[in-house]
């Protein structure tokens, strides 16, 4: 599997600036040491980032070149600001992505990624659209002119549809 996805991404050799994120399963982590050794372009792990142990790992071997780390799949702001330090420490650059959701975990991202400033952030608040059922009744992070506008209201900034939250906790 390391070889073919090897060979794949060699026909990428001449593109400046390109970051491969997550090229082999959650799992594998050797896999992802040995893909990040064998390319020339930047390994970020993304899926990888299960808990605490992992991070530990991944930071401590050195098994990539950057961190992905998303609100959504990492435990809240507490575990992500400890993922955070982790790489900090490891010398490892950070990248808040967005994980798909509402306009509710759209804004808490928002939220994380203007208070930690850190190498990038993926703009990725299309995910809400394409939601039915959105929690948010009002405020929240929009797009304005393609930049991501924070809400001043206290908080995180937005009221939640209560009546939606409480319809949707009774699906089976």
């Amino acid at each position: 599997m390391i070889g073919a996805t090897h060979l794949r991404l060699r026909r990428f050799s001449g593109v400046a600036n390109l970051a491969i994120e997550q090229p082999v399963m959650y799992y594998d982590l050797n896999g992802l040491a040995a893909i990040t050794q064998a390319v020339p372009h930047k390994v970020v792990a993304d899926e990888a980032i299960q808990n605490l142990a992992t991070m530990i790992e991944i930071a401590s071997r050195r098994m990539v070149d950057m961190i992905g780390l998303k609100l959504g799949k990492c435990g809240g702001f507490y575990r992500a600001l400890q993922m955070m330090r982790i790489a900090e420490a490891a010398g490892l650059p950070v990248r808040i992505d967005w994980t798909q959701g509402s306009a509710l975990l759209d804004t808490a991202t928002g939220h994380f990624h203007a208070a930690v400033r850190l190498v990038a952030c993926d703009p990725g608040m299309d995910y809400q659209l394409r939601i039915k059922d959105q929690p948010v009744r009002e405020g929240g992070a929009v797009v304005n002119k393609g930049k991501i506008v924070m809400p001043e209201a206290p908080g995180l900034g937005l009221t939640i549809d209560e009546k939606l939250i409480k319809k949707l906790s009774q699906r089976r």
